[in-house]
Formats: C-alpha cells, sequence, structure tokens
C-alpha cells in the first residue's frame, strides 16, 4: 500500500471516529448531541480538514479558557476571541461543542482566579455555580445558533418550490440572514446576562467585560453572516461528492442502528428541574429572592400548561398546525415586542430593577407557547445529513 492510501485509510478513520462513531455513540445518552456532533459532514470532502478540525477545535478552546489571551474572567472581555471562536463553531455545530467543551474544561479547571479568600463553599457558591451561565450562554453562541439557523431556514423554504439555481441563492442569503439576526439577539442579551459571574461575588461587572460587545457586537453579526453563506456555498459543493453522500448514508443507518435509551424523567420532575435552569440562566436580571421564586413558579406553570393543557384542545392544534411555524414564531415575536414595549414602558420608571422586563419575558414565553403547543414543534433530534436537504 503506498503512503498516500495510508493517508486516505488513516483519514476515513479517524472522519468516521468523529464525525460518524461518535455521534452514533451519544444517542444512547441524548438525543440532541447526536445532531450536534454530526452537523458538519460535509467537511468530510476535504478529508484532512474533517480529521483534524475536531481535535483542533478542542485544543484552541483549551487554549482559549485556560490562557483567556485577554485581561478578563469572561470571554466577553475580547471581541477578537469571541470573533475566532465564532468563526470556527458557526461552520459546524460539531466543531462549536469541541471548542465549547475545551474552553469549559480549561477556564474552570486550569485558569487562575483570585478566589482564595473564599472557602471551598463559597467558591462553589459564589464563584463556580455563575461560571455555569457563562457557558450556557457560550454554547448558544458556539453550537446552538449553529445547530438552530439551519432548521429555521429549512422551516422557510419547507412550502417553497424553486428550480435548483434560485434555491441554491436563496438558501445561501437566508442562512446568512437567520445566523446572523440569531447572533444579534445573543450579543444584545449576554452583557445582561451575564452579570451574575460578578454580582454574585458581591460586586458588579467591569466595564471591559461588557463594552466590547456593547460597542463592536456589529463586528459578530457581520462575521455570522459572512459564515453562514460560506457554509451553505460549502455544502453545495460538498454533496455534490459522492462519498459524502455515502458518508451521510452510513451515518443514518449507525444512528437507526443505535437505538437511544430512554430514561425520561417524570413531568413534574422534568419541569421543575428546566425552571430552575431557566431561573439560573436568567438571574443576571433578579435582584431578590422573591423575584427568582415569582419566576421559577411562572416558568413552571407555562411548561405545565403547554404540556399537559395544549395538547389537548384538539380545535386550537388544528387551527395553528395550518400555519407554518415560521410564521407563527415571527408572529409570537412581534406580539411580544409590543407587549414588551407596553408594559416595560408602563413600569420602567417606578422601580429600579429589571422587574418589567421579566414580566415581559414571561408574558412572551406565555404566547409563544399557545402559538408553539405541544412537543411536536420541537427541534429534530436527529442530524440532517442527505444532500438535498442543504
Amino acid at each position: 500500500m503506498s503512503n498516500v492510501d495510508s493517508h486516505r485509510t488513516l483519514n476515513s478513520l479517524i472522519i468516521g471516529l468523529w464525525w460518524m462513531r461518535v455521534p452514533a455513540a451519544t444517542r444512547r445518552v441524548s438525543r440532541i448531541l447526536p445532531a450536534i456532533l454530526a452537523d458538519g459532514l460535509y467537511l468530510s470532502a476535504w478529508p484532512r480538514v474533517a480529521a483534524i478540525a475536531p481535535p483542533l477545535a478542542l485544543l484552541l478552546g483549551l487554549l482559549l479558557g485556560w490562557l483567556h489571551f485577554a485581561p478578563g474572567e469572561t470571554f466577553t472581555f475580547s471581541i477578537l476571541v469571541m470573533a475566532l471562536m465564532l468563526l470556527v463553531s458557526n461552520f459546524s455545530a460539531a466543531l462549536g461543542a469541541w471548542l465549547w467543551l475545551g474552553y469549559v474544561v480549561g477556564d474552570f479547571f486550569l485558569f487562575r482566579r483570585n478566589i482564595y479568600s473564599y472557602s471551598v463553599l463559597e467558591q462553589f457558591v459564589h464563584v463556580r455555580v455563575p461560571l455555569l451561565i457563562a457557558y450556557v450562554l457560550l454554547a448558544m453562541l458556539l453550537v446552538f445558533i449553529p445547530l438552530l439557523s439551519p432548521w429555521l431556514r429549512r422551516q422557510v423554504l419547507t412550502h417553497l418550490h424553486v428550480p435548483r439555481i434560485p434555491r441554491i441563492v436563496i438558501n445561501t442569503t437566508l442562512q446568512a440572514i437567520l445566523q446572523a439576526v440569531l447572533v444579534y439577539v445573543w450579543v444584545q442579551a449576554v452583557p445582561t446576562l451575564i452579570r451574575p459571574v460578578y454580582t454574585w461575588q458581591g460586586g458588579t461587572p467591569p466595564i471591559e467585560a461588557i463594552q466590547p460587545l456593547q460597542q463592536n457586537g456589529w463586528v459578530l453579526v457581520i462575521l455570522a453572516g459572512l459564515v453562514g453563506a460560506m457554509r451553505m456555498v460549502l455544502q453545495y459543493r460538498a454533496f455534490g461528492q459522492h462519498a459524502v453522500v455515502q458518508r451521510a448514508a452510513q451515518l443514518r443507518t449507525a444512528l437507526r442502528e443505535s437505538a437511544p435509551v430512554r430514561r425520561e424523567l417524570p413531568l413534574g420532575i422534568g419541569v421543575l428541574l428546566k425552571a430552575a435552569f431557566l431561573t439560573l440562566l436568567l438571574s443576571g436580571l433578579l435582584t431578590t429572592w422573591l423575584q427568582a421564586i415569582g419566576l421559577a413558579v411562572a416558568l413552571a406553570l407555562i411548561m405545565l400548561w403547554r404540556e399537559t393543557v395544549l395538547p389537548r384542545l384538539d380545535g386550537w392544534l388544528r387551527l395553528v398546525s395550518r400555519v407554518p411555524l415560521v410564521i407563527r414564531l415571527a408572529l409570537s415575536a412581534l406580539i411580544s415586542y409590543f407587549l414588551g414595549l407596553q408594559i416595560v414602558g408602563a413600569l420602567w420608571d417606578g422601580t429600579s430593577t429589571f422587574l418589567p422586563i421579566i414580566i415581559a419575558m414571561v408574558i412572551s414565553l406565555a404566547v409563544c407557547s399557545l402559538l408553539t403547543p405541544g412537543r411536536a414543534e420541537a427541534m429534530p433530534r436527529q442530524p440532517m445529513t442527505g444532500g438535498r436537504r442543504t
């Protein structure tokens, strides 16, 4: 066997490991992990890139989390660091996941923080727990936006029937717009939501932690749009190759053969855990324990309502199902925006807290639940790997 054949065989084995075996194995513990870790299979059209990209993303994340390359506690101190992570992850949710994992390990275990004045318990409560919020926010940028934007694009185009060439242009343009919009929302939300990293230690967020996103967040938005368009071009080129299409078929077969282990929590416990998690994530808006308890209760009630009451309203389900999901999501956003303006405008001058925003957010969630009832609206949990489904 020649050296060229040996390299090809090695690349094929490594690609099979990162992009097929690992996603198939995670299906036994999660429904969404296979979709995340297989997203980007199109990169196997360039075997060397596909073979080395996941471990390099993991190493890059480890170095960024460990060394930070910018003076500060969080990734928000440097627009260049965030741009680099976005550039890697928005080509593939899988690369974003490996990058995120490396960053979390480096930041949590290796980065040296000035926390030696705290006891072990105080370190856990005041420093380590708030870091989980920062990691979730980072995962939204690196993993869930690259996964969500193609799904939204496919939802928009489901009802369009256009020839191949115009469809390529529409796909590319729409992917760029959706990715940029989602990153814009992320840029607007993070400066507020990341506050607990500092407030839980009894301080306030330094200007250097907020200013990069507030002043230069547009850099991330534009970069996300460009990367989104580039990703679509690469996908169309990649799925023109028989080897890539064959790998996608093999992945689908592997996923079917590795049936997930169903260990769903009871509805009540699942709702309580989700409500607690969302309350922790939104704790940057909270100023008292009473607000936290009230928000958790409101979130739990909305989730129970969506999961138990709405699915029984057959007439309402038939009515909303006639409207495409994307239109319902857009309508939900418009209604929530209008109601939010009214609530914040009426209550903002009467308080020094974020309570008006919390109330508006809870009402917006109720509106969204009403227009997207039941579990049928959930994102697909299997990776979209076929060439025609780009």
